[in-house]
Parts: structure tokens; C-alpha cells; sequence
């Protein structure tokens, strides 16, 4: 009997222990990640790209959960007016940031396979205005590195933003498609 005590009593401390080890907590690496959007205007198309993201991604066996944010003040198109036209769009100084919190996301196929689909369904807060929607991103996983990327549509009068326009007749369109490449690393 005494023997069998011990038995369940080093099941439960590998179960405890190795529950504990399966938590961590991954970091959006800035430098390796990118985060590029297209807009459409009556004049010419063009691009643009945010120079500072953040983020954190949770891991607890096979989900995740966590936040990326997207500092507004560094979103740029190359062009310091239109930059500046953009900022006064967002209001940057009252809402500063894009900020996108996902939960129960399962990366069950990245873990056993180190590469699959990987849906991240969430909030995304933009210019004070929430919205829920799923980003269904190609992941694959490097060592102690998951690499996200995928595309969205983003529709500008869903978060209360009158897109800019120059001379009442330049009119930028209200859909933007964002293109991202997000690196989190387990460090």
C-alpha cells in the first residue's frame, strides 16, 4: 500500500511539475517582425508600414493567448503629410495606439507538426472603438522562435475614422489590407 501512495505521489509531482514548465510566456521581437498595409486612393495607390510593435504570447500547452500592439505614432507611409494627415485621422494623441488581444488560440498543429494554420480570434481596439474578428495566419516554428503571417481587411468606418482626403476629390479608400509577418520568441 505504501508503495502505491508513492507511486501516485511521483505521478502527481511530474504532472505538477511538468504543468508548470508547459506555461510560458513569448516575446513579439520588434526588429524581426513587420507589419506593412495598402490603401487605395483616387491619385495613386500606396504603402506604408508600422515601425513599432509590441506584444506578449502566452502559452499554456497547445493555446495561447496574449496582445499585439501597434504604436499609431509609429505608422508611416514614406511621406511626413500624408503621415501627418493619417496621425490627425487616428487622433494618435487620444488613442495612440492599435491594440489586439486574442485568447483560446490553439497552436496544437505548430506544436507537433512546426508548421500549420494558426487562427487568432480576439479584439482589436482601434480609435476607442472594439471589434471581434479571427486573423487565420500560416505558422510555422524555428527552436524557440513561432513566426506568424497572414493578411486582414480592415475597413476604416468600422472604427470611426473618416479616411483623409485632400481637396474634397483625393479621397483615400476606406479599406486597408494589412500584411504581417510577427515573430514571437520564447526566450
Amino acid at each position: 500500500m505504501l508503495k502505491f501512495f508513492r507511486i501516485i505521489l511521483c505521478l502527481f509531482s511530474i504532472f505538477i511539475g511538468g504543468h508548470a514548465q508547459a506555461s510560458q510566456q513569448w516575446h513579439l521581437e520588434s526588429e524581426k517582425s513587420r507589419l506593412d498595409f495598402f490603401v487605395r486612393s483616387t491619385l495613386h495607390d500606396f504603402n506604408g508600414s508600422a515601425r513599432r510593435l509590441s506584444g506578449i504570447l502566452e502559452q499554456n500547452l497547445n493555446s495561447a493567448k496574449g496582445f499585439v500592439d501597434v504604436d499609431v505614432a509609429g505608422l508611416t507611409t514614406y511621406e511626413p503629410d500624408r503621415d501627418k494627415n493619417m496621425y490627425q485621422m487616428f487622433d494618435a494623441s487620444l488613442f495612440p495606439r492599435i491594440h489586439f488581444v486574442f485568447k483560446d488560440t490553439d497552436l496544437t498543429k505548430i506544436m507537433d507538426h512546426h508548421e500549420g494554420e494558426v487562427n487568432f480570434t480576439g479584439n482589436m481596439t482601434m480609435h476607442g472603438i472594439s471589434h471581434t474578428l479571427t486573423l487565420i495566419s500560416k505558422g510555422h516554428m524555428e527552436e524557440n522562435t513561432l513566426i506568424c503571417e497572414g493578411q486582414m481587411h480592415i475597413h476604416l468606418k468600422d472604427y470611426g475614422l473618416k479616411p483623409p482626403s485632400i481637396l474634397g476629390f483625393i479621397r483615400v479608400a476606406d479599406e486597408i489590407v494589412v500584411r504581417y509577418n510577427i515573430v514571437f520568441i520564447n526566450k
